[in-house]
C-alpha cells in the first residue's frame, strides 16, 4: 500500500475514541504511577492524540516523563 492509500484511508475512515478510556488501561497506568516514579509512554497510531488527552485529563499520565505520539496519517497528526 503506497503514502496516499493510507493518506486516502485515513480521511475516510476517522476514529473518535471522547473521553471513554479503558478500563484495563486506566488500572494499568493507576499501578504504574503508584509503583514507578517516572515513565515513557509511545502511542502507535495516535491519530489526534485524543487518547492520550483523555488519559491526562483523568489523572492517569501524574507520573509520566515523555509521551510520544507517532501515526503514519499526516492528516491526523496535524488535526
Amino acid at each position: 500500500m503506497d503514502d496516499n492509500s493510507f493518506q486516502s484511508f485515513s480521511k475516510m475512515h476517522v476514529y473518535f475514541y471522547g473521553e471513554d478510556v479503558s478500563r484495563l488501561l486506566e488500572l494499568a497506568l493507576t499501578s504504574v504511577n503508584k509503583s514507578v516514579k517516572k515513565f515513557s509512554i509511545l502511542d502507535l497510531g495516535c491519530g489526534d492524540g485524543t487518547l492520550i488527552f483523555a488519559l491526562y485529563e483523568k489523572g492517569r499520565l501524574g507520573n509520566a516523563e515523555e509521551i510520544v505520539g507517532v501515526d503514519i496519517s499526516e492528516d491526523r497528526i496535524s488535526g
